[in-house]
């Protein structure tokens, strides 16, 4: 995470808190990763309403992937952005980051077209949208 974003969007420390949160449930699921990709909790994770996935490892940094405007998001966002890598090399990146284990997805507001292609090459999906949603309607200090 970096300091490059600026102050009047959302702070670092609370994105870190946020991911934070996050990682430590997919720890207690036994869930290696997690892809969020709708918008709301994108925004939530990020602080970026970039089109794109965010790749949430249980035990690693997060890495934001952006379709557009990769510049906006990097400064909107204090967690490492990088272009979409887009159709198989997207896989490549979920499967690189996943070393085996299963992959956390909201499958409440998951497109079914990524579903579908990220299924087929990974071993095992597990829905996160409770972790997620527990998680978005726990307000912080800064939140409230």
């Amino acid at each position: 995470m970096t300091e490059r974003h600026a102050p009047f969007l959302v702070p670092q420390d609370e994105i870190a808190a946020r991911i934070a949160a996050l990682q430590s449930g997919l720890a207690a699921a036994g869930i290696g990763l997690a892809w969020i990709e709708h918008l709301t909790d994108r925004i939530y994770f990020t602080g970026s309403a970039a089109d794109g996935a965010l790749l949430v490892p249980a035990a690693a940094q997060p890495v934001f992937y952006v379709r557009k405007s990769v510049g906006r998001a990097s400064r909107e966002s204090p967690l490492d952005v990088e272009p979409y890598p887009g159709g198989r090399k997207t896989i490549e990146a979920v499967a690189g980051m996943l070393e085996g284990g299963s992959l956390g997805m909201a499958l409440d507001v998951t497109q079914a077209s990524n579903y579908t292609r990220i299924a087929a090459a990974v071993e095992r999906i597990e829905d996160i949208s409770t972790l997620v949603r527990t998680l978005r309607a726990t307000k912080s200090a800064w939140e409230i």
